[in-house]
Order: C-alpha cells, then sequence, then structure tokens
C-alpha cells in the first residue's frame, strides 16, 4: 500500500521565491520518485513589515501571496500582528532574553511555534492516517533529495533529524529546522506551544535548549540524517552561518 505523507509547512515564508525551486526538486517531486503520496499543509502569517535583529534583517515589501507558490492542499493565514496580541509574548518573559535581542529572538522564537502547533491542528483535523509527518521550513534551500532510509529510522517514538546544524550545548544535540514524525510522535513535536507559558517561568525560552528537554520528557528519541539546506534571509542572501554548506556536506 502507497505510504502518506504530511508535507508541513509553517513559520513565514520570507524568502519563497529563492527557495522554491530545492522544494519542488528535493521534497515534492522526490517524493513522488521515492513512490509516497503526499498533502501540502501551510501555517504562515500575513505581515505587514518584517524585522529580526538577531539576523539584522528588516523589509516593509513584503509578499503576502508568495505561499501561493506551494499550492498548498489545506492552509491558514493568520494575521501577525493580531497574533502576537492574542498570544501576549510579555507575559513569556520572566527570564532574561537568551540572544540578548530585547525579547525579538524570543517573541520569533513564540511565533514560530505557534504557527507549528497551529500546522498541527490542522493535519489532525484532516483525518487522514499519515504514516509520517514531516515538519519543514519554507524559508530554506534544500541542497539533499529526501531518501527511504529517512522514513524508514522513524519508527515508534523515534524521529528523524539533521545532523548538521546542531546546537551543541543541548543533550542530545539538537536540530530544530526539520523533522520527520509519525502518529505517535508528531503531535508531541508540533504541539510544544501549549507548555511554553510555563516553561517560561522557569527558564529562559531558548529554543533548541527549551525544545530538547521536552522532548525527552516525552520520551522522544532522535535518528540523525545527513540531509542539509541553508537558511536563506528575506533579500536572497545566505545566512551566515550557512554560507559553507555544500550538497556534499555530511555533518555541516
Amino acid at each position: 500500500m502507497q505510504k502518506k505523507v504530511a508535507i508541513g509547512f509553517y513559520g513565514i515564508t520570507r524568502s519563497l521565491k529563492f527557495t522554491r525551486d530545492s522544494i519542488y526538486k528535493n521534497i515534492f517531486t522526490r517524493l513522488r520518485e521515492l513512490g509516497y503520496d503526499y498533502k501540502i499543509f501551510l501555517h504562515t502569517y500575513e505581515l505587514n513589515n518584517y524585522k529580526n535583529i538577531r539576523t539584522k534583517e528588516s523589509s516593509t515589501n513584503i509578499d503576502n501571496e508568495e505561499y501561493k507558490m506551494l499550492n498548498p492542499d489545506y492552509f491558514l493565514i493568520e494575521n501577525q500582528d493580531l497574533v502576537i496580541k492574542s498570544i501576549n509574548p510579555e507575559k513569556y518573559r520572566t527570564h532574561k532574553d537568551p540572544w540578548n535581542t530585547n525579547y525579538n529572538s524570543v517573541d520569533n522564537f513564540l511565533l514560530g511555534q505557534y504557527s507549528k502547533m497551529k500546522l498541527t491542528n490542522m493535519i489532525e483535523q484532516s483525518q487522514i492516517n499519515f504514516d509520517y509527518i514531516m515538519f519543514l521550513r519554507p524559508d530554506v534551500e534544500y541542497l539533499h533529495p529526501l531518501e527511504y532510509a529517512y522514513f524508514n529510522k522513524v519508527v515508534e517514538k523515534k524521529i528523524s533529524i539533521p545532523k548538521f546544524g546542531t546546537y551543541k550545548p543541548s543533550r542530545p544535540h539538537f536540530n530544530d529546522r526539520f523533522a520527520i514524525t509519525n502518529q505517535e510522535t508528531y503531535k508531541i513535536y508540533g504541539k510544544v506551544f501549549h507548555e511554553l507559558f510555563e516553561i517560561s517561568k522557569k527558564e529562559p525560552l531558548h529554543s533548541e535548549t527549551v525544545l530538547t528537554k521536552y522532548l525527552t520528557r516525552n520520551d522522544i528519541k532522535y535518528k540523525y540524517i545527513f540531509f542539509v539546506f541553508k537558511r536563506i534571509r528575506i533579500d536572497g542572501s545566505v545566512d551566515p552561518h550557512d554560507r559553507k554548506l555544500r550538497t556534499t556536506s555530511r555533518l555541516g
């Protein structure tokens, strides 16, 4: 029987015009080559402007129609300003900003996890019994095609995540930008947002640190895969930390 895959995009599209070709080649076309059936899910934001202090990005020239390039089967677009008001990010500021960005990066982390949660809800509400559920970002250039082995590692409470770009202080090392999950794990992985307020009372909201502890507490195990991609900024430039990554990269 043909395996079913949910392709779940979350977060801002920001650079999709630059990453689209790699998504079609290494994600969509590759899944068809592997013989998998898939549906595309997307949650993203309607923006009036974009600002990221840590990466020194700022723009008021936002294309809020960019998401249509992915031709999603299921999608939800929310106004980011209204979401920010509804989640009230100030209440998550018991501890210091671990990135020293006056909480801009913390707010972006909250928005990312909120988006992932809404995406997960959409997948759940579709009532399709997917064999695999992928969580991925639309603003990265994928250098490697998907492989059978990436999916075959996903059994019981094991998920596949990239070996490169892991945050070394976290134990085990964690990359929070991509994951392949299954029916047993996707709701755990995708709904961490519900836990963040209580977590914020106890420790700073540093993405990889928080997610590693949360997944470990829920008995999720990682299986590392050699799947490399570059983060692409809103102007099409490559994130400085990713400029040395190549298709031949093994660890990143």
